[in-house]
């Protein structure tokens, strides 16, 4: 079962933000998530809903699953997720 980790998404997401060079005001004209939001997921650990989560992704150029911590930035599940899932079954 996957819990969703919010300061993993939280530090990727500051991370990719980061290295696509993109202030927050800039992420949220690009994006269509408002301001506020994108502050309170950097700085606060709101977990972001299904739609912000997608637009956000989007914006970025990442899938949602590296955001969430699922996969690693080639796209190969997140080794970390993967040895969790084998601890559950």
């Amino acid at each position: 079962m996957f819990k969703f980790d919010v300061e993993k998404f939280r530090l990727r997401f500051i991370q990719t933000r980061e290295e696509r060079g993109l202030i927050k005001t800039k992420l949220s004209t690009i994006s269509g998530v408002n301001h506020a939001t994108i502050v309170n997921l950097e700085n606060h650990g709101l977990v972001p809903n299904i739609k912000n989560l997608i637009l956000l992704a989007d914006a970025l150029d990442c899938s949602v699953d590296y955001l969430c911590g699922l996969e690693d930035k080639d796209g190969k599940p997140s080794v970390a997720f993967l040895i969790k899932e084998e601890a559950e079954v």
